[in-house]
């Protein structure tokens, strides 16, 4: 392996550790406000309560507040580090304040489409129950037919699909958003970190670039692991200048979770960007 290489991957782990730090710091919060949400719109059914949308507003503000602090940390952690072959930048202070800034819409979004996430989880929970109870009063309805007519053949028993109750279905609320919650407050955690530093370490640096009045090029650089996706293996070594746009898994982007990437392309991302002077 030639050094230059080495170097690109010894800096991707470094970037990666400091974006494990944050993750960690975060996700247990995500995790127990997602949770918490669970309890009450579990609590509010057992009062006869389906209009969910209180709780969503409330879940998706907690949810900002979290994600601000995760934004800020890892705002202050880039600050830190440099970058390839781009040392010794001193940047103006009010480049944090645009830092954040971009990063306000995002957030925004997020903690929108978590709280209505969990709300969905308890109405699907919801939905399904009443299927359920409307097939439990259907197989009772056809065994008193049957033992009312005599009939012969045989029907499911009352016992193979039990009628919910409140008390049950809030239950069920409960289970299922908690099943989910760890998973999902991970997968939001790590995206979320690694949104935030890519996008303060680009923004920097593309200040440093400018100020400077440096050609710089930036390098998509892949984790190659047994995780890595195909898309982003095949974008890993990839150089253009700064400003323009890397093509990756048929999109354009300027880096990896950049607020343009799909889905497909941000969700578990532990791609990174290397900076070279030209």
């Amino acid at each position: 392996m030639d050094k230059a290489k080495l170097s690109r991957q010894r800096y991707a782990r470094m970037v990666l550790a400091m974006q494990e730090r944050i993750m960690l710091s975060y996700y247990k919060a995500i995790n127990a406000e997602i949770k918490r949400a669970g309890r009450t719109l579990a609590a509010l059914y057992k009062e006869g309560v389906t209009d969910f949308n209180d709780v969503q507003i409330e879940h998706g503000e907690k949810m900002f507040k979290i994600l601000s602090g995760l934004n800020k940390q890892a705002i202050s952690l880039t600050k830190k580090m440099g970058f390839i072959e781009i040392k010794k930048v001193t940047f103006e202070s009010n480049i944090e304040e645009q830092i954040y800034n971009t990063l306000l819409a995002n957030m925004a979004i997020t903690a929108q489409n978590i709280a209505q996430t969990t709300v969905a989880s308890a109405m699907a929970v919801i939905a399904a129950s009443m299927e359920q109870n409307v097939l439990a009063t259907t197989v009772q309805t056809e065994t008193v037919l049957n033992i009312t007519t005599g009939r012969t053949r045989s029907t499911r028993s009352p016992k193979q699909t039990p009628f919910l109750y409140p008390n049950d279905i809030a239950a069920n609320i409960t289970k299922n958003i908690n099943n989910s919650s760890l998973s999902r407050s991970m997968t939001i955690a790590r995206t979320e970190t690694h949104k935030a530093t890519n996008t303060a370490q680009f923004m920097r640096a593309e200040q440093a670039a400018n100020d400077s009045g440096l050609m710089v090029e930036v390098e998509w650089i892949a984790t190659n692991d047994s995780r890595v996706r195909d898309a982003h293996q095949s974008a890993d070594g990839q150089r253009v200048p700064m400003g323009q746009k890397f093509k990756v898994g048929g999109q354009m982007v300027r880096y990896p979770s950049a607020p343009e990437c799909s889905a497909a392309n941000s969700i578990n991302c532990r791609c990174v960007l290397g900076y070279h002077v030209v």
